[in-house]
């Protein structure tokens, strides 16, 4: 499994509420891939903000949790899980700033997504 990103940000604005990453690692004998991509809230204050941090709580999550959680067993549906729960927290952090970005995330293992 091979992964290619191409991005293209709009250079119109002042300042930049896009956040992308891609992350991949040999996890055990699985290959995974991380795609994150994030904007800022347009209307909303520190969009900036709000997407570097979605981005960074991805890739804290990629580099500190998911190892943990492939080893075990039934990992796919202890992987949605906390996924799930990471997502809540980062929520409520954007909630209590209230700022928001959008965050649509893509995790590949092996030919499964």
């Amino acid at each position: 499994m091979g992964a290619m990103l191409c991005a293209c940000s709009d250079s119109v604005k002042d300042v930049n509420e896009d956040g992308i990453c891609i992350l991949s690692a040999m996890i055990g004998r699985r290959f995974v891939i991380l795609a994150v991509v994030c904007d800022g809230v347009g209307g909303l204050p520190d969009g900036e903000w709000a997407s570097s941090y979605c981005v960074a709580q991805m890739i804290e999550w990629f580099c500190q949790s998911l190892p943990g959680l492939m080893s075990s067993k039934r990992s796919f549906v202890k992987i949605r899980r906390d996924m799930k729960r990471h997502w809540e927290q980062m929520n409520q952090m954007l909630y209590q700033k209230k700022c928001g970005s959008t965050c649509s995330i893509w995790l590949g293992v092996n030919h499964h997504y």
